[in-house]
This record gives structure tokens, sequence and C-alpha cells, in this order.
């Protein structure tokens, strides 16, 4: 598997691996990731295997911070160390570039995902309440998770 820097003309290839990856309510269609991708700072990762584009990160920078705004694993390909390799390859970046401190949400049911944080050092800093919202009506709860270069995150978490 290879890492590949994304690019904008990349945003119809990525709105499908997130279509596949994610619930149609949750889905991220081309334009919206264009958007994203054409504000200063954002950029990502593609994780290309021998079958195929597996996945894709988005991260965004700006001065010594980062935040993980998405991590796309297509289902068939999941359990195979590629989110972990794509969190690993955009923290190596925003490290090269400055960044001291990254954060994410993450749906706090999404016991999958808070596991691959938490064991590349993420810590809880926060709770967003009622922020993903469910087609039913329903919504659930965000983890707030912050990573820092160095020892601790410094993050005043208790």
């Amino acid at each position: 598997m290879q890492l590949i820097e994304i690019s904008p003309v990349m945003a119809g290839l990525l709105a499908e691996l997130h279509a596949r990856a994610f619930p149609p309510h949750q889905a991220w269609d081309a334009p919206f990731i264009s958007r994203i991708l054409d504000l200063p700072g954002n950029t990502g990762l593609l994780a290309e295997t021998s079958k195929g584009p597996a996945g894709f990160i988005l991260y965004s920078r700006v001065a010594d911070e980062g935040e993980i705004l998405t991590i796309a694993v297509l289902p068939e390909m999941r359990r195979r160390g590629i989110g972990r390799r794509l969190l690993s390859g955009a923290m190596a970046e925003m490290g090269m570039h400055g960044v001291r401190r990254i954060f994410l949400d993450v749906d706090a049911e999404n016991r999958a995902a808070v596991a691959l944080y938490e064991d590349m050092g993420f810590v809880r800093v926060g709770l967003r309440k009622a922020y993903y919202k469910q087609p039913d009506g329903s919504h659930r709860n965000a983890l707030m998770l912050a990573w820092a270069f160095g020892e601790g995150c410094g993050c005043d978490n208790g």
C-alpha cells in the first residue's frame, strides 16, 4: 500500500469512497470535498493498494494545530491497518509542517474508531452532546479527542 497526496481534482473519487464508507446521511459529496480542499491548509492522503483506492484521510493545518476532518476506509478493506496507516501518515505530515497538537471528533458509539484513536495516543478532551444527527431524528454524541507531539496532550483534560 502506498499513500498519495490528495489533490482537488480527486474530489469525485473521494466522494465515491466516502459514500461507500459511510451511511448515506453522513456521506460527503464531491462539491463539498472540493470546497474543503480549496481552503488553505487543507489536504489529505489517499491509500492506494494493488486492488485500487482503499480509503483516504482529509486534514487541516492552521498554525501549530491540526484537525482530522474525516477518515474513510472501504468496508471490505477494514481491519487491515489502512486507517492506522492513513492517520500515521497525516500525523507525520502535520508534524513536518509545525503542527504540535491534533484534534478530531468521533461518534462516541463508533467503538472501532475510538479504539484506534486511543491506541494512537489520542485522549478525550470533551464531549459534543447530540452532535451527529441520525436519519430517524435522534442524535449521537461526539467525543472530542486530542493528541500532542511530545509527552501528554497538554489539553488540560484532567
